[in-house]
């Protein structure tokens, strides 16, 4: 009966043994976490506002006006926007083209800057606007110009496309 008692009680320490120092394992692995950024740059949908020169008298020359352009492209991405030569083709003689079916044409320019020296187009290297991207919207300007609106009187229009190329 002894030997009952003291088989019995030892089974029970180590059942309890066990239960107390129930041995825990662990291991570990590492993964990645990843994303692939690719530059870009948008040409806002509300923006590029018109060139408005407004209204005038046929007698007017060397009329003004400007436009917003704004870009958002990649922080740090370069950038150049290029203006094309809108109906007619030739950047060097950009045209309106009366409203009223008339064979007229009012003849404007496209400039990079207020005083108007370096002419807007879209080749790079040579007449594009150069930029980097700061992730923000950033707001350029194109600069118009009429030398004379000596035409018929009438609505004259034209379609400039802005190409960023980046």
């Amino acid at each position: 009966m002894m030997f009952k008692k003291t088989l019995l009680a030892a089974a029970l320490f180590t059942v309890a043994g066990f239960a107390m120092a129930s041995p825990s394992a662990t291991d570990t692995a590492q993964f990645d976490v990843k994303i692939h950024i690719d530059n870009t740059c948008d040409v806002h949908t509300t923006a590029p506002t018109a060139v408005d020169f407004g209204s005038h008298l046929s007698t007017d020359t060397s009329i003004s006006a400007q436009n917003d352009i704004t870009v958002t492209c990649t922080p740090d991405a370069s950038y150049n926007i290029g203006l094309d030569g809108g109906s007619s083709g030739s950047v060097a003689a950009r045209k309106m083209a009366s409203q009223s079916g008339a064979a007229a044409t009012v003849g404007y320019q496209l400039y990079q800057e207020a005083g108007h020296t370096n002419v807007w187009g879209n080749t790079i290297g040579t007449d594009t606007v150069t930029g980097t991207g700061t992730g923000s919207a950033q707001t350029l300007h194109a600069y118009g110009v009429v030398a004379s609106a000596n035409v018929h009187a009438g609505d004259y229009l034209d379609s400039v496309t802005v190409t960023v190329t980046y």
